[in-house]
């Protein structure tokens, strides 16, 4: 397996509610909703290797790794520390309410 080079920025945003695909021969129908973007960046880092981040536009939320995996998980931890500690205020100003809200239905 080859090395894929994805330096750079990487956006993608969804234009539907849900996409549907059926695959060619197949009798199958497949439905997906559509979620908000993640933001995709690479960089390199003082010795020459690569830094990616993986960011939510919506929470500023983002996640960095030396591999594209590892930065969506480190997202996927940090959002889910941010979530813990809304669930756990008393109160929430409406942006922070919003905010829970999106994060519980990612």
């Amino acid at each position: 397996m080859s090395a894929i080079d994805i330096t750079g920025v990487v956006t993608a945003s969804p234009s539907v509610a849900a996409a549907e695909v059926t695959p060619p021969g197949s009798e199958a129908n497949y439905e997906a909703p559509a979620r908000e973007a993640l933001v995709v960046e690479s960089s390199r880092t003082e010795d020459g290797g690569l830094l990616f981040t993986v960011a939510d536009p919506v929470t500023g939320i983002f996640g960095t790794g030396t591999a594209p995996l590892d930065a969506v998980q480190d997202l996927a931890r940090a959002q889910k520390e941010h979530q813990e500690v809304l669930e756990a205020q008393e109160s929430l100003s409406f942006a922070l309410e919003e905010q829970l809200r999106y994060l519980q239905r990612r």
